[in-house]
């Protein structure tokens, strides 16, 4: 378990050594701003550019980080193999799943402590980058394939895999609100990376999932929540629609799709304790 325990500790400490000095930063600009004739600036907002592109260079060294220790058992031929219609069948059904999250998470009404941050970087190209395209790519390989993948590799039970990279997953974010579904979302990729051997269909699905967020966050001008959209009515026949359509799409998905055989769990392996 050293292995794991050293992936979640340089995700975790690798992007506070690049987002601190951003925070910090910010401040001290915040600050010099109030002196210059611009009281009105909180001291405490963080630059929504500056952040960003913290978290684009944390991206990019975690990445490499993987790259380098191999970590990541990912190649471009992996990548690539799963079919064209199956990646394309992911995509429905991660909409019917993130539809049916956003609901459960809106009745349980949990705090979200980062959402005027992502309201700011969602109209920022650095914030774009980082969170449509980088943040899935570096997320699934981490821990999809350095932390789930690893611990297939080593033996031990799919949806012990599966579970335990979901649960890290969702416990990263540090967010009330983030964290039962990015939990939720990561049972699915995590599945997904099981069924196919590859991180490409988690990667696409993150993409969509984070890109419809920006978008939503970027484009809405109030806070209505969906059963205030919807009204009571149309949101319950939605939530069963879309329950119903998730549970179709995955079932077909499971039946079409292969296990890779290099984390096929086989039973005499014995689980790796390092």
């Amino acid at each position: 378990m050293k292995r794991i325990i050293s992936v979640v500790s340089f995700f975790f400490l690798l992007q506070l050594f690049f987002t601190i000095p951003a925070v910090l930063l910010s401040s001290f600009g915040n600050v010099m701003k109030g002196m210059t004739g611009r009281p009105n600036v909180p001291s405490t907002d963080i630059d929504p550019t500056i952040y960003a592109c913290a978290l684009i260079a944390f991206n990019i060294c975690m990445i490499g980080i993987l790259m380098k220790t191999r970590w990541v058992n990912s190649t471009i031929h992996t990548w690539k193999e799963i079919e064209a219609k199956h990646l394309l069948a992911c995509i429905p059904a991660v909409l019917f799943g993130i539809f049916v999250v956003n609901g459960i998470s809106e009745l349980a009404e949990l705090q979200d402590n980062n959402m005027e941050l992502y309201k700011s970087m969602a109209t920022s190209i650095p914030g774009i980058i980082t969170i449509v395209i980088l943040a899935p790519i570096c997320e699934e390989l981490t821990f999809r394939d350095a932390i789930q993948g690893y611990l297939h590799r080593n033996g031990y039970k799919a949806w012990h895999c599966i579970i335990a990279s979901a649960m890290l997953f969702g416990i990263i974010h540090l967010n009330p609100a983030q964290i039962p579904f990015a939990f939720a979302m990561g049972l699915f990729l995590g599945w997904l990376y099981y069924r196919t051997g590859s991180v490409m269909p988690g990667i696409v699905c993150h993409i969509l999932n984070n890109g419809i967020a920006i978008v939503s966050i970027a484009t809405s001008d109030s806070d209505e929540t969906l059963i205030e959209t919807l009204g009571t009515t149309n949101f319950v026949i939605a939530m069963i629609v879309s329950t119903v359509a998730f549970a179709v799409l995955t079932f077909w998905l499971n039946r079409h799709f292969d296990n890779h055989p290099e984390i096929t769990i086989e039973e005499n392996i014995v689980p790796n304790e390092e």
